[in-house]
C-alpha cells in the first residue's frame, strides 16, 4: 500500500461513519477506524479471496453463539455492578491490564496520578485471567454482560449487517467493497466487545456519577464509545477528557478527525509538549485542547545515569513494539548482526503485550545461544544505564532511550512504509537497512543533543494540578 493509496481508504473508512450518522453500531466496527500507516495495521485491509470472507462470518457468528451461551452461566457483570456500589469518586480512570505481574505497579498510563485523587480505575482485562477487583480502587471490565445483554448487542450487530449490505447495493466500485467489508466486520468480537464496553460504561457511570471520566486515546474506536457513553449519559456534566498518551505518527489519521460532538471527547490532555502541538496543528475534534497532563515516562527533573561503563560501548538495546512481526523482524536482524561481530552485545527487549515464549513459538530460527545476545528480564531502567545505543522502527520506547542519551538507530525496511516516531527528526541520526551498514555506522555515531532535547520534551512529569483544574472547572 503506498501513500496516496493509505490516504484513499481513510477517507472511504471515514465516509461509512459519516454517512451512517455516526450511529453507536457504526462507530462500533473497529474495522473503520484507521489509526495510522503502520504494515501490521493495515494488514486487515488486504484484499482476500471469497472463501475467506464466507469463513469470516461463519467464525464470527460461531463465536456470538458462543458468547450468548457462555453468559448464562457467569455472572461476571452482575460482579462488576456490585463492585462500583457505594463508590463516591470524581474521577474514573479507564486504562489497561497488559499482564499479570503489572497488576501491583503503578498504572502503565497514568502511573500514580490515581492515588493523588478520590478515584476509580477501571481496566480492559488483556490477559487470560479475571478478577473483578485487583485493589481497594481498580476494577476489570467483564469479558461479557449478562444473557439479555449479550442476545440485545448480538441483535444490534447482525442488524448493522443488514442495513450495510443493503447499503452497499446502492454504491459502486470501491466504495461498495469498503461497505461490504464493513458489514462483515459489523459481526467481528471487537464490534461485540465496543457495543458490550458501551453498556458497561453507561452502567458504570450511571452508578458511580463521577465528575470526569478519562481513557487513552489514540483513535481507536472503543475510545469513541466511551467518550459516547460519558456525553450522552443523563448526567451531562460528566467531562470526557482523552489522554494523548503516544507519540504521533507521521501520517496518523482517527485521532484528529471528528465523529461529531457525541463521539469526539469533550477535552484533550497530552503527555508533552510536542503531542500538545501536533493536535493543535492536525486535529479537527470539536473539543477543547487544553494542555498537557504529563507521563509517567518523564524524564525530567530525573537524574540520568548516563552509561559510562567501557564493557557496555557496544551494547546495543533492541526496542520492538507490541507487535509480535515487529519482534520478530528486529531479533532476526539483530541476530544476523552478532553472528557477524561477536564484540557487539545485544539486549532484545519485549513490550509488555508479547513473551518471548510466543516469539520463539512463531520463530524457531530466533532460539540460540549467542552469548552476545541477551533476552532482558530486567525493569527499562536497568537495561537504558547499560546501553550505548537503541535499534528501533515504530517502539515509542525510543524516546525514553534518546532521553538517556542512549544513540538511536532506524532499522528501514523495503516496500513498507516508514514508521519512526521521531519522524520530525529523522533526518538527524542513521536508518540503516541491512547488518553490514549497521556495523559500519555504529563507530561513527556521537551524541546529539538536539535530539536528546527534542526527546526529552516528548513526556513532561505529571501534572495532577492540571486534572484538578478540570475537575473543579464549570465548563
Amino acid at each position: 500500500m503506498n501513500e496516496a493509496t493509505y490516504k484513499e481508504l481513510c477517507k472511504l473508512c471515514d465516509g461509512v461513519l459519516i454517512e451512517q450518522n455516526q450511529r453507536l453500531e457504526n462507530v462500533s466496527i473497529a474495522w473503520l477506524h484507521v489509526i495510522r500507516e503502520h504494515p501490521v495495521f493495515l494488514e486487515k485491509y488486504k484484499k482476500k479471496f471469497f472463501i475467506f470472507y464466507l469463513y469470516k462470518i461463519t467464525s464470527y457468528c460461531a463465536k456470538i453463539a458462543i458468547n450468548i451461551f457462555r453468559s448464562i452461566f457467569q455472572n461476571d457483570y452482575l460482579k462488576f455492578k456490585r463492585s462500583l456500589n457505594h463508590r463516591n469518586v470524581e474521577i474514573i480512570f479507564i486504562s489497561h491490564l497488559l499482564n499479570s505481574k503489572s497488576v501491583d505497579l503503578d498504572d502503565f498510563y497514568f502511573g500514580n496520578l490515581p492515588d493523588q485523587f478520590n478515584s476509580l480505575v477501571i481496566k480492559i482485562n488483556h490477559t487470560e485471567q479475571y478478577k473483578e477487583s485487583l485493589k481497594k480502587n481498580i476494577i476489570l471490565f467483564p469479558r461479557l454482560i449478562n444473557f439479555y445483554g449479550e442476545i440485545r448487542i448480538s441483535k444490534n450487530a447482525v442488524c448493522e449487517f443488514l442495513k450495510l449490505i443493503v447499503f452497499s447495493l446502492k454504491c459502486t466500485g470501491k466504495k461498495r467493497v469498503i461497505y461490504l467489508r464493513a458489514a462483515i466486520e459489523a459481526l467481528s468480537p471487537d464490534t461485540l466487545f465496543n457495543l458490550r464496553l458501551y453498556y458497561l460504561t453507561s452502567d458504570m457511570l450511571k452508578i458511580v456519577k463521577p465528575k470526569l471520566v478519562i481513557t487513552t486515546f489514540e483513535g481507536h474506536a472503543w475510545e469513541r464509545i466511551i467518550f459516547a457513553s460519558a456525553n450522552k449519559n443523563i448526567n451531562s456534566k460528566i467531562k470526557s477528557v482523552g489522554y494523548q498518551h503516544a507519540a504521533l505518527f507521521k501520517m496518523q489519521h482517527a485521532i484528529y478527525r471528528s465523529l461529531g460532538s457525541d463521539y469526539d471527547p469533550s477535552f484533550v490532555l497530552s503527555a508533552g509538549e510536542i503531542g500538545l502541538n501536533q493536535m493543535k496543528k492536525y486535529s479537527q475534534l470539536h473539543t477543547n485542547l487544553v494542555g498537557v497532563l504529563g507521563s509517567p515516562r518523564s524524564t525530567l527533573g530525573r537524574k540520568i545515569q548516563v552509561n559510562q561503563n567501557t564493557n557496555d560501548l557496544w551494547t546495543i538495546l533492541v526496542l520492538p513494539e507490541g507487535i509480535l512481526s515487529d519482534c520478530i523482524d528486529l531479533f532476526s536482524f539483530t541476530l544476523e548482526c552478532a553472528k557477524l561481530n561477536p564484540c557487539l552485545h545485544f539486549i532484545w527487549r519485549n513490550h509488555p503485550l508479547i513473551n518471548f515464549e510466543k516469539v520463539f513459538s512463531t520463530s524457531k530460527k530466533l532460539l540460540n545461544n549467542l552469548p552476545n545476545v541477551e533476552l532482558s528480564t530486567n525493569t527499562f531502567e536497568f537495561d537504558l544505564s547499560r546501553s550505548s545505543y537503541a535499534l528501533h522502527r515504530g517502539s515509542t520506547a525510543i524516546i525514553s532511550a534518546v532521553s538517556y542519551r542512549i544513540k538511536p538507530i532506524y532499522l528501514n525496511q523495503l516496500n513498507k512504509f516508514p514508521v519512526n516516531p521521531l519522524f520530525e527528526i529523522e533526518d538527524q541520526y542513521p536508518s540503516v537497512l541491512t547488518p553490514e551498514e549497521f556495523i559500519n555506522v555504529l563507530p561513527k555515531l556521537l551524541p546529539n543533543q538536539s535530539i536528546i532535547e527534542y526527546c526529552q520534551s516528548f513526556y513532561n512529569p505529571l501534572s495532577p494540578s492540571t486534572l484538578r483544574w478540570l475537575v473543579d472547572s464549570k465548563s
